[in-house]
């Protein structure tokens, strides 16, 4: 029993080990991420029919200059322009500042939720609830993006839920059952494919009665949640 407690504590101590080195890793691509975002790609088009692309480093009245692919800068004079073209910028998988989410997913906090949610810009939040058998439970995951690309979403996210179960209890007369009634509150790291895989991971504090008692647990979801 002693074995398994801390082989359990020490699953635990990993787990949050990982979600925090997750989470720094995530803030610092995000910061790149979004100071890259903010420079605006372009190609122009000149008089005599050349079309250069580059990223703008400098622009006035009279001229643009721009940075090419190759990491050269050119000065060009406006009045030898005859377009300028801004390019989407393909590292963001959705190009609109609003999304929806609704789908399903297995374990916390009822083994088998629905799950929905919406985002706007960099935050959102999602709402999972489900029954199964003797299972119940709601949780609730505000969440702000950390990083985004062509392919995923990943958010750190706050966590609130609540869940019922029964407990068997073993004695010499069989085995009877209490109802545990399970309050908790922690964060998490959810990435979420625009494929619609979505991943949960994190650790929790929370526990039974009043004022709950206070234990670590490890959250986990993953499913299929749409985003549309």
């Amino acid at each position: 029993m002693v074995l398994y407690e801390g082989i359990i504590r020490g699953m635990k101590r990993i787990i949050f080990q990982i979600l925090v080195s997750i989470i720094v890793f995530f803030i610092g691509f995000n910061a790149n991420a979004q100071d890259s975002s903010s420079v605006k790609n372009i190609t122009v088009v000149l008089k005599d029919k050349t079309e250069l692309q580059g990223t703008i480093v400098k622009e006035d009245s009279t001229s643009i200059t721009i940075r090419t692919p190759l990491g050269a800068e050119k000065v060009i004079q406006r009045m030898d322009l005859t377009e300028v073209r801004e390019e989407l910028n393909k590292k963001f998988l959705f190009n609109r500042d609003m999304t929806g989410a609704f789908g399903f997913t297995a374990f916390t906090p009822a083994l088998l939720n629905i799950r929905g949610g919406f985002r706007y810009k960099s935050f959102g939040f999602h709402t999972s609830l489900g029954k199964l058998g003797s299972w119940y439970g709601i949780q609730f995951n505000p969440m702000i993006v950390l990083h985004h690309d062509e392919e995923i979403f990943g958010y750190f996210s706050g966590v609130l839920g609540y869940m019922e179960f029964d407990d068997p209890i073993f004695n010499l007369f069989g085995t009877s059952q209490s109802r545990v009634k399970w309050s908790y509150m922690g964060m998490s790291y959810v990435l979420h494919h625009k494929g619609g895989f979505l991943f949960d991971l994190g650790l929790t504090l929370g526990g039974k009665g009043r004022p709950p008692s206070k234990e670590i647990q490890i959250l986990f979801q993953i499913g299929y949640v749409f985003q549309f």
